[in-house]
C-alpha cells in the first residue's frame, strides 16, 4: 500500500475488498491473492506470500497476462516452501550440535591449558628457587 500510496479503503477497493480486509491479510486466500494480482500485476507473488524476495517484478519477468493462482497452487507453493523450511531446520540443528561438540572441545582443552600453565608456573618458581633437591623432586614425578 506504501508503494502505491493507498490507504486501507482505497486498496480495498482496487482489489474488491472491504476495508477491513488490510487488517486481515494474514488470512489471504486463492480469489484475494488473485485480486490483490489483477489490480496490481507488477506485485511478486512471493512477495504477497511470504514477505520474501523483491515486491516487484523486474521488467524482465514482469507478468504480460493475467496469472490465474488456484487453491491447488497456493497449497502446492506453501508445501514447497514448508519442505524448504523443515530441510533448513534440520541442516541448523546439525550445525548447533557440531557447534556443542566443538565447545565441548574448547573447554577441555582450556582446562588442559590452565592445568599446564599451573604445572608450568610452579616449575618456573621451583627453578628460580635454586632448590636442586626440589628440583629433583619434581623432576622425578
Amino acid at each position: 500500500m506504501r508503494y502505491k500510496r493507498m490507504n486501507a479503503r482505497s486498496f480495498g477497493i482496487a482489489i474488491g475488498a472491504p476495508p477491513q480486509f488490510v487488517s486481515l491479510l494474514k488470512e489471504l486466500t486463492a480469489n484475494r491473492i488473485q485480486s490483490i494480482v489483477k489490480a496490481f500485476p507488477e506485485l511478486s507473488i512471493e512477495w504477497l506470500m511470504t514477505g520474501r524476495g523483491n515486491m516487484l517484478y523486474g521488467e524482465s519477468c514482469h507478468p504480460t497476462k493475467e496469472v490465474p493462482i488456484m487453491p491447488s497452487d497456493v497449497v502446492a507453493y506453501l508445501r514447497e516452501k514448508d519442505s524448504a523450511i523443515e530441510k533448513k531446520d534440520k541442516f541448523i540443528m546439525q550445525l548447533n550440535e557440531k557447534i556443542s561438540e566443538q565447545q565441548e572441545l574448547i573447554t577441555e582443552q582450556y582446562e588442559r591449558i590452565v592445568e599446564l600453565t599451573k604445572i608450568n608456573t610452579h616449575l618456573v618458581d621451583v627453578i628460580k628457587s635454586n632448590d636442586d633437591d626440589a628440583l629433583k623432586k619434581e623432576i622425578a614425578v
